[in-house]
């Protein structure tokens, strides 16, 4: 089984099934899978091969699952980037890494525009912007809409023969004791770890986690990828500075889990009234990447 089977398969067995919310409106597992295939196949016609790297520079949203899925489809390893970046560490990402693609948006375009001149393995940017003309004038790679691919890429399903020991993800260590180090992680890898969290959760299609975690950290990509193999949802709330938003999100959308990390609880807990608020459908609540005080698990 490979990652990108997840989407895949909860498309066919719930194809109108909301997979995903993000900013007050859902996308169905079809259209992921659709779209995701549409980009799949733009990076395959673009020569992207098995085992090329292809970074992603996006915050959690439709767009970042869409293209983390596609680079999967299309053979190629996804390199999800951290979002806190500088022009100096986006170019030493995309050269560490050796990436031939990115995939990001207009927020990013002033770190993109002046790191991709220090990229020279990069060949491809595929940019979520109607303006293209700065990076067009600025980058030596071929540059496309990411709008136009949705719009016109071909959509049937990507014909790439891979195996789970294939290596699927480089994930970037935070560098706080020195440069970031990307860490190789196979399609097995993740697969494993998936479906042992999936099953000691008890995770079912009727599970919708709320997802506050970013998906370029491991912790946040397992809410992602557990909850598409049950063909659960996945509810994406990037305002976690404001706690207030964060809970009446979780009301709104009826969520049945929240992850997060030791950081996460203390901001719920000063910051916002959840200690005085009934989550009718919240089944569970995890936490990692770091201890947690008694008091606060209390």
């Amino acid at each position: 089984m490979l990652i990108s089977d997840f989407l895949r398969q909860s498309a066919r067995k719930h194809p109108d099934k909301p997979a995903a919310w993000h900013r007050d409106e859902w996308m169905t597992y079809a259209e992921l899978d659709a779209r995701s295939d549409r980009l799949a196949n733009f990076l395959i016609e673009a020569g992207v091969r098995r085992r090329d790297r292809a970074a992603i520079l996006y915050e959690n949203s439709f767009n970042y699952i869409i293209a983390y899925n596609a680079i999967l489809k299309a053979g190629a390893i996804a390199v999800p980037l951290n979002t806190d970046i500088t022009v100096d560490l986006l170019a030493y990402y995309l050269n560490h890494s050796g990436s031939k693609v990115l995939i990001t948006n207009a927020r990013f375009i002033r770190f993109v525009a002046p790191a991709v001149k220090q990229t020279p393995e990069l060949d491809q940017l595929i940019v979520d912007h109607e303006d293209l003309s700065e990076l067009e004038d600025s980058s030596n790679c071929n540059v496309s809409r990411l709008r136009d691919i949705f719009d016109s890429g071909p959509e049937h399903t990507p014909d790439v023969r891979l195996i789970d020991i294939d290596p699927a993800l480089i994930i970037y260590t935070s560098g706080s004791t020195g440069s970031p180090k990307g860490v190789l992680l196979s399609h097995l890898n993740v697969v494993s770890n998936t479906k042992s969290i999936a099953q000691y959760l008890h995770l079912t299609a009727d599970d919708r986690i709320m997802v506050t975690l970013p998906f370029c950290y491991i912790y946040g990509q397992s809410l992602l990828t557990t909850h598409f193999l049950v063909g659960g949802s996945v509810v994406i709330e990037n305002q976690f500075f404001y706690p207030k938003i964060i809970l009446k999100t979780m009301k709104k959308t009826e969520v049945t889990g929240f992850s997060g990390v030791p950081s996460t609880f203390m901001r719920m807990l000063h910051r916002s009234a959840v200690k005085e608020t009934e989550f009718e459908t919240l089944r569970y609540v995890t936490q990692a990447g770091g201890h947690m005080s008694p008091p606060v698990r209390e």
